[in-house]
């Protein structure tokens, strides 16, 4: 079983946004990393796509909406502030097969420290926390009975240095 995880695409500078932070929109490069994950997530076997409700989430898969005729299901579940322990239960669900999340990073740093408490298998070029946590990339995490579970990062482009947030 394998469930995919993003971290939605760089959305410009938090404090330089006057509106709601859930409608701060993808900057222009961005735009280019939400095209990226689209051509980097369509050829597998996407099965649904579940979005934080934020703008910036929603935009960030929206390019593999596209591409894969798949609507994008926005659940507060993925929000800042959502249900933690119901994203665990979602992930080790026969269910969440095939499955992308796009999310933030508030939302994936504690999935990936209960990840780290199940001992799962880092499958990455770095496998230290912040590139895991890049913005525009994600996690292949395959949860299978019996097995180790793995996470290999995908990262359709070259990790962006964080200038702004």
């Amino acid at each position: 079983m394998v469930v995919y995880v993003v971290r939605h695409a760089w959305a410009g500078n938090k404090q330089e946004w006057s509106g709601p932070d859930d409608a701060r929109p993808l900057d222009a490069f961005g735009a280019v990393q939400a095209d990226a994950l689209g051509d980097a997530f369509s050829p597998r076997a996407v099965r649904q796509i579940l979005s934080s409700p934020s703008e910036r989430c929603v935009a960030t898969v929206a390019p593999l909406a596209e591409r894969t005729g798949r609507p994008v299901r926005a659940t507060a579940m993925l929000a800042v502030g959502g249900a933690t322990s119901q994203l665990r239960n979602l992930l080790v669900h026969p269910s969440a097969d095939g499955s992308v999340l796009c999310t933030h990073g508030e939302v994936m740093r504690p999935l990936l420290s209960w990840l780290h408490d199940l001992d799962v298998l880092i499958d990455a070029d770095d496998p230290g926390d912040e590139h895991l946590l890049s913005k525009g990339t994600g996690w292949a995490v395959e949860l299978t009975r019996g097995r180790r579970p793995t996470l290999r990062h995908v990262a359709p482009m070259p990790v962006r240095c964080p200038t702004t947030t």
